[in-house]
């Protein structure tokens, strides 16, 4: 997920300042917790680009985590919904692109009072959309409260005010019915469980020309669905949707055409360039969905039923990683795959004998019987069904996968940002 900044107390830890490394050349470091009543913000570093996870919970047994995907050395993992006034315990797991993994020990931190009197941070206040007849604002507070925009044509004199009631820490409201090509001075307010307000300095938005009731359709641009290998869930499934208008709204899915037994929300702030992560999917396994959404001006889109499929167990080991010397018969590989015709077996044999002289030659015979029979299987079809070209192949065995997809071919794949992190690595 995403993590976010906050200026707030830093509250010290209740244990030693050390971690536990699993690795001499991994390790954590500039470990802070910053907390408040509802919610706690967790900063944290390591030493080489990685992703984590942060298992957090009222005992050491934790019982909620978060996941943050992005490989980076710096980490801000926001943790919500927290008790006033209780002591948590967290734990942080980090794996690095190298398949190095590292974990913390336990430490607690304390949230604050709910009623400590003390009315909620204001950040990060933007405009994020305007049109001929709205303008959409956002900011973040330090701790849970509702969402308020004050605003008018005056400055000084805000008579008109849009609110959400939900207690939150990201806040997005829209303001519509407004006049066309207009300044709008405006403020946003947020009042915590106390009923204490916070209100920011005036901002000022200026309406387009034209008219919201001739605003084209909600239209989805693009849809680059990937799987990748996350931390702890290997089969995970993130989406990247971009919109013509910020959305709100759900993917609904299921292993079944027509059946969507599971669905995932689409968090706060509303925008454009729409992120979705599903976990805890099956291996190897087709997933049937549709995106339900709402923009900002009212306008609501059912997209058509999409597919994706998640990758197999161990689509490749990490580099060095000891396994048994793979049979590497083309004719125990050749699968149907990407949606091709199955090809004659000798035509098969073929292309994977070229490519198993191509990957010996740049590696050497044994590391390339160190492949595991399984991810042979994967590179085979790769090559010969997928388009894959030997420079693909040879990079996802030095990176752990990443530049291979086991059923998005070549020509999609290459245009992700997973394959092009890696490829001239």
């Amino acid at each position: 997920m995403k993590t976010h900044w906050f200026v707030i107390l830093i509250v010290g830890l209740l244990v030693g300042p050390n971690f536990s490394l699993a690795s001499t050349d991994f390790y954590f470091t500039n470990l802070r917790v910053m907390a408040n009543s509802r919610s706690a913000t967790i900063i944290w570093s390591v030493n080489q680009p990685a992703t984590g996870v942060v298992s957090f919970g009222l005992t050491n047994s934790y019982g909620n985590w978060i996941q943050d995907t992005r490989f980076e050395n710096y980490h801000e993992t926001l943790l919500v919904g927290l008790k006033p006034n209780s002591v948590y315990h967290f734990s942080i797991q980090s794996r690095s692109s190298q398949g190095a993994a590292v974990v913390s020990d336990d430490y607690q931190f304390t949230t604050k009072n709910g009623n400590d009197g003390v009315p909620p941070e204001i950040s990060k206040v933007r405009v994020s959309f305007i049109t001929a007849n709205s303008i959409t604002v956002t900011w973040e507070t330090d701790e849970e409260s509702n969402s308020t925009v004050y605003f008018d044509t005056q400055d000084g004199n805000l008579r008109s005010s849009r609110s959400d009631g939900r207690q939150l820490t990201k806040h997005d409201i829209t303001v519509n019915g407004l006049k066309t090509a207009t300044r709008y001075f405006f403020q946003v307010g947020s009042k915590d469980a106390s009923g204490i307000e916070r209100r920011s300095g005036s901002y000022i938005a200026t309406t387009a020309f034209g008219n919201d009731q001739f605003a084209t359709d909600l239209q989805i641009v693009s849809i680059e669905p990937f799987n990748r290998q996350l931390s702890t869930d290997p089969h995970g499934v993130i989406f990247s949707i971009n919109t013509n208008r910020p959305v709100s709204g759900r993917v609904r899915y299921g292993e079944k055409t027509k059946n969507y037994n599971a669905a995932q929300d689409l968090l706060l702030p509303r925008t454009t360039a729409t992120r979705i992560e599903l976990t805890n999917l099956k291996s190897d396994t087709v997933y049937y969905y549709y995106l339900d959404f709402t923009d900002v001006l009212g306008k609501h889109l059912v997209s058509p039923e999409y597919t994706f499929r998640t990758p197999p167990v161990n689509i490749l080991r990490s580099p060095g990683t000891e396994v048994k010397a793979a049979e590497t018969s083309p004719a125990e590989v050749a699968v149907y795959a990407y949606d091709q015709p199955r090809l004659a077996l000798a035509e098969e044999q073929r292309q994977a004998t070229s490519l198993r002289q191509a990957l010996v030659k740049y590696f050497g015979t044994r590391r390339v019987n160190r492949i595991s029979k399984v991810n042979w299987q994967t590179l085979v079809k790769a090559y010969v069904y997928g388009d894959y070209p030997v420079v693909a192949i040879r990079q996802a065995i030095k990176w752990g996968g990443f530049t291979v997809h086991p059923a998005i071919p070549w020509s999609i794949w290459q245009t992700t940002t997973t394959y092009n992190n890696y490829i001239n690595r």
